[in-house]
């Protein structure tokens, strides 16, 4: 990450640019990128959860949520990334990014979760009437 913090409004934490590109192999072999000055506040965890799952920026989440960010995550919309893939296999990606940025499993199931019902394009969100469970591995 850049040393350039960035307030977006109505935002808990910081965003900070991503230095260079980050490029990750889902579990389908699917590429994925997030370009250079991608904006991301890490894993986006409610700050009352932050004693349960640990810091949004903590080693084990940071990539997986920098290229999730480049996909679906605010102040990205102007990327060249953003929106370029379904929701549902953005969020599977970040799970699996999880996984191999050595999150426990457990964990990941449930910051998973998170993002899958709390997604704006999520259950919760504009895509209700399609959605379509699809289970981590």
């Amino acid at each position: 990450m850049l040393n350039e913090p960035v307030r977006l409004p109505n935002r808990a934490y910081t965003f900070f640019p991503v230095a260079q590109p980050l490029n990750f192999v889902d579990a389908k072999g699917s590429q994925w990128v997030a370009p250079a000055r991608t904006l991301t506040d890490g894993a986006s965890i409610p700050k009352i959860f932050v004693s349960i799952v640990g810091e949004p920026t903590s080693p084990e989440y940071i990539n997986a949520a920098a290229v999730h960010d480049a996909y679906c995550g605010v102040g990205n919309e102007t990327g060249p990334m953003f929106h370029r893939a379904d929701w549902q296999d953005v969020h599977l990606m970040f799970y699996d990014g999880l996984i191999v940025g050595g999150t426990d499993p457990k964990r990941a199931k449930i910051m998973f979760a998170a993002v899958w019902l709390g997604g704006r394009a999520g259950p919760m969100g504009a895509a209700a009437e399609s959605f379509r469970p699809r289970a981590p591995r």
